[in-house]
């Protein structure tokens, strides 16, 4: 490594590892710099790499709801407000087709999703008590979500007395009590999912 930073900058970037071919030369005009020293390098290395380990991710968000239509009405709003995409899969042009085949169209796109939880339903075992739940089509619309995009990418937001599913233990979720008291929960589920989040949109006018 040595040799090729005493033969500049240039020559050890049309070296780079084939990892980072996608890169333009426009992309670190530097290297056309043959006069740099060995700490304008490394500085400008380190900048790029960081810029490599910074994933964007699309902007688009999916949500799936139940029948609680203020709530999803709510985080459409907030997602709005926050500079984010959303997409409810009933208001998407149904084009003839089923509903995984239009989950399956859309998700190409997405970034993120929010699957919201809410007690539309009852059930439980035979013979026990009946307990609220979110509709059968929201858990299982939750689990092609986290096949398509991966657990880490999917967030169940808990609304009112509903019973967490099993399956759910060790997923990512989080309870709402006031989704419009609560905007900045969902501002911080974005950012730590790695987005850049500007909450200034929350803010009243």
């Amino acid at each position: 490594f040595v040799a090729r930073l005493t033969k500049g900058a240039k020559y050890a970037w049309e070296l780079r590892p084939t990892d980072y071919y996608y890169l333009q030369p426009g992309d670190a005009e530097f290297i056309e710099d043959i006069n740099l020293t060995p700490d304008e390098f490394f500085n400008e290395v380190f900048r790029i790499i960081d810029i490599l380990t910074t994933r964007n991710y699309s902007r688009y968000i999916f949500v799936v709801h139940g029948r609680d239509y203020y709530i999803r009405d709510k985080l459409i709003e907030i997602l709005r407000k926050l500079d984010f995409k959303p997409i409810i899969l009933e208001k998407r042009p149904p084009k003839g087709l089923t509903i995984i085949e239009k989950l399956e169209e859309e998700i190409n796109k997405v970034g993120f999703a929010f699957v919201i939880y809410t007690p539309d339903d009852i059930g439980g075992l035979k013979g026990n008590e009946l307990k609220p739940r979110a509709r059968q089509n929201v858990i299982f619309e939750h689990g092609l979500l986290i096949g398509f995009l991966g657990r880490e990418r999917v967030c169940a937001l808990l609304c009112g007395d509903v019973e967490i599913p099993s399956d759910l233990q060790g997923l990512i979720y989080t309870k709402i009590n006031n989704i419009e008291r609560e905007a900045l929960i969902i501002a911080k589920i974005l950012k730590d999912a790695g987005y850049e989040v500007n909450v200034g949109g929350l803010v009243d006018e």
